[in-house]
């Protein structure tokens, strides 16, 4: 009950916001295809995150059909394939994928096919099957495939990456919106959220919004400590250790 109190609170708050926009500059509105809102720009990471839903609301004045794309900072993936040589599990052979989102996922009432434009998709990079990527390491290319496939099931399983497009509410024919899950498995970063309207092969309208992702209290602390000043946290883990390892011996030593 208290969960649909507040999301009705953050519907009615984009609402006004929508509607304040559209009285005070009904002429430049007038003239735009689409408009969205966010309930929320800023995501902070501590010990107790969990994830995140973030209501996106949006309306559009012309015809067409609504593609939202949300896009994680990029990163570099290593997978790695197990080999059994005598009688031990060692990784011997990997790949490398570099410039891949770190979360990927696509909301639409619509399939990518009903937009007859793959070119389209391609330069956008709409679709799983359309990211680009570069990749090296010691597997044969032929072998590429499967390691990417292993990724992709390794993404499913941590909610980053969706293999199908989530549905969208419509309010009306003007008036839509959606809830965007960030999973607790997100790292630091700008994320963006696209809003495309396309219709009839072509896009008639995009808007874009960024939400950024940040480390606060005390883990934001030991994440600065370690890449600002590496020696002092190498220096610090060490003294940390012969510290803990001095008191655990003293705890349990015995006359």
């Amino acid at each position: 009950m208290k969960k649909q109190i507040i999301q009705f609170k953050q519907i009615s708050l984009l609402f006004l916001t929508i509607l304040s926009c559209c009285i005070t500059s009904h002429s430049s509105f007038a003239n735009q295809a689409l408009f969205t809102a966010l309930s929320d720009d800023t995501i902070n990471i501590d010990a107790n995150f969990n994830g995140k839903n973030i209501l996106l609301f949006g309306a559009k004045d012309q015809a067409g059909k609504i593609f939202i794309v949300i896009r994680g900072p990029e990163k570099s993936f290593i997978t790695r394939k197990k080999e059994k040589i005598f009688g031990l599990w060692v990784d011997r052979k990997y790949v490398e994928f570099s410039n891949l989102p770190n979360l990927y996922q696509i909301k639409s009432n619509n399939t990518l096919e009903s937009i007859g434009n793959d070119n389209l998709l391609k330069n956008l990079e709409i679709g799983l099957q359309n990211l680009s990527y570069n990749y090296g390491g010691t597997a044969s290319i032929d072998q590429t495939h499967t390691y990417r496939q292993a990724l992709m099931e390794s993404q499913f399983r941590n909610n980053l990456f969706t293999q199908n497009i989530e549905p969208i509410t419509y309010l009306n024919n003007t008036f839509f919106k959606t809830e965007i899950f960030f999973p607790k498995t997100i790292q630091e970063g700008l994320y963006t959220i696209e809003t495309y309207l396309i219709d009839r092969e072509k896009i008639k309208a995009l808007q874009v919004h960024r939400v950024n992702a940040k480390k606060v209290g005390f883990e934001s602390f030991i994440h600065n400590l370690a890449h600002e000043y590496e020696v002092l946290y190498g220096l610090t883990a060490i003294f940390l250790a012969i510290l803990f390892g001095w008191f655990a011996s003293h705890m349990f030593w015995r006359p």
